[in-house]
């Protein structure tokens, strides 16, 4: 965005009509969320011509396009949600009060989905995911993740009843990268991309110095340090997922029956043999194509087309679903909080999901929080006045400078928040734009639990209003025992049992 000069000017459209509105507003970016703008006292910017506020009403029918253009640049893009508020008094004025929401909410609000993927790569499931959110104008941009990495195979995850945004964020955990929205304004689109951490577009630098500040606009600069998530043990679990190890069953046919029960939950089926004769199997029935047998991933039996003879060997050999568990240390934060407590100085958090079918899955998730959200978090917040300096996900080196009190801000950090406000005239659509910054070190895009909260942090669906997550601590301390002024009688161990006498006092 060049913003140049002290004002800037600002077109609003909705439905390509020019709308003015009172003298603020603001607009919040975040990755994982969605941004939200409310307008108080909307109206056509016709009315400025005759100046008939009384007579006539504003109101934009509901999900009507709304545009956002700054120096004829488009800045935000998005649908009007409803009206909020309106005065219908005859002698007062009669403009809308709106709530605009960008296009990205439809990924977390829009419809559900229900299909399972099996045996595809990481970026065949994205693929997937988006083709059915077409509809909704959404496609898929740049994939800025290495190509082993999106190689990966998923043998099996279900999306039913999941929207767009859960799953978008499952694969980006197993991948370690991020996924964001562009809105395209000249193909009218919404296109997904997807960073890996080293890969995310890199920000001007910041310099710690007068000259730098005054050049690019900085009003205020500060910083935090928090150690609100500093779990360094990450334990996570699953029922189900597939094991690492194949099992076979045997059975001898009676001649009437076609369903086989199997030891054990199936994940996958390597192969099936009747008589040594290779059976066709499929997980699923595909228009267009037959198999000798079907299964259900999850289930414990396979079925027959056809009934076998009686006498005929069925061998089946098979992956079976069991209970997995995957543990993944940050030995450096163990350490560290260790050497200043002297204890054991692991903090852990436990979660079970539903999601994963494999143990590496559990662990590309584990592995993911431990990276980037696990640890202790510095917050620069940075406010620039007419000057658009960061992207939402934006990487920025801060420069301390030389200043030994600041070396240990000397880090790359993420712009993880953006908040732009408008302060304006209806007059001259001239504004005034303060933007507000904040970014952090530890590349952690979640706030907290709530509404819009990724599949990461739940069992299964969308979290509803009353639902929370069980997040336990288990903090450990080893102590030495020393028994003071205590005398120990040896005795004889008679059958299993010890009868000893400990003889000591315990306020010592």
């Amino acid at each position: 965005m060049n913003l140049n000069g002290n004002t800037q000017a600002v077109l609003m459209l909705i439905d390509n009509v020019p709308v003015v509105c009172s003298n603020e507003f603001e607009i919040v970016e975040q990755l994982t969320n969605t941004s939200t703008i409310i307008l108080k006292n909307c109206y056509p910017e016709q009315w400025e011509t005759t100046h008939d506020y009384t007579s006539k009403f504003y109101m934009p029918k509901d999900y009507s396009k709304f545009e956002l253009y700054i120096n004829l640049e488009p800045v935000f893009v998005g649908v009007v949600k409803r009206q909020q508020a309106m005065d219908l008094s005859p002698s007062k004025f009669h403009g809308a009060t709106l709530q605009v929401l960008d296009y990205k909410t439809f990924l977390s609000e829009g419809e559900q989905l229900n299909f399972v993927i099996v045996n595809s790569t990481i970026q065949s499931c994205i693929e997937q995911v988006l083709e059915k959110y077409e509809d909704y104008n959404f496609v898929l941009g740049n994939l800025n993740v290495s190509a082993d990495k999106l190689a990966q195979v998923v043998n099996n995850y279900n999306c039913n009843e999941k929207t767009a945004y859960d799953c978008l964020t499952y694969f980006a955990n197993l991948v370690q990268a991020v996924w964001k929205t562009r809105y395209d304004a000249e193909e009218d689109k919404t296109y997904i991309d997807f960073y890996e951490i080293d890969k995310l577009p890199k920000g001007t630098p910041i310099y710690y110095e007068k000259n730098w500040a005054e050049e690019n606009s900085v009003i205020d600069l500060k910083y935090s340090f928090s150690t609100n998530d500093y779990r360094n043990k990450q334990i996570i679990t699953a029922e189900q997922v597939g094991s690492n190890i194949q099992d076979t069953d045997t059975f001898f046919c009676n001649g009437s029956q076609k369903v086989f029960k199997l030891e054990y939950p199936i994940y996958k089926i390597v192969s099936a043999k009747l008589n040594g004769v290779n059976l066709k199997v499929m997980s699923q029935h595909i228009v267009g194509q037959r198999a000798n047998a079907y299964y259900e991933i999850g289930a414990d039996t396979i079925e027959l087309v056809s009934t076998p003879d009686a006498g005929n060997q069925l061998d089946i050999v098979y992956i079976p679903m069991i209970a997995g568990r995957q543990v993944v240390k940050n030995e450096i934060e163990i350490d560290r909080i260790g050497t200043q407590q002297g204890n054991s100085g692991v903090i852990a958090r436990y979660e079970n999901r539903r999601d994963a079918s494999t143990s590496q899955e559990l662990g590309a998730i584990a592995q993911s929080y431990i990276n980037f959200k696990g640890k202790e978090q510095i917050t620069l917040t940075l406010r620039t006045i007419n000057n658009d300096l960061y992207n939402v996900g934006d990487r920025v080196l801060f420069n301390n400078n030389g200043i030994t009190e600041l070396e240990n801000l000397q880090n790359e950090y993420c712009v993880k928040k953006k908040t732009i406000k408008y302060i304006q005239s209806n007059a001259d659509t001239k504004a005034q734009i303060l933007i507000t910054y904040e970014l952090v070190n530890n590349f952690n895009f979640e706030d907290e639990i709530n509404y819009f909260d990724n599949q990461r942090a739940k069992m299964i669906g969308n979290i509803k209003e009353g639902e929370y997550i069980n997040r336990y601590i288990d903090y450990t301390k080893n102590i030495n025992i020393i028994f003071d002024e205590a005398e120990l009688h040896p005795t004889d161990l008679e059958g299993n049992v010890l009868d000893a006498v400990l003889d000591f006092s315990f306020t010592k």
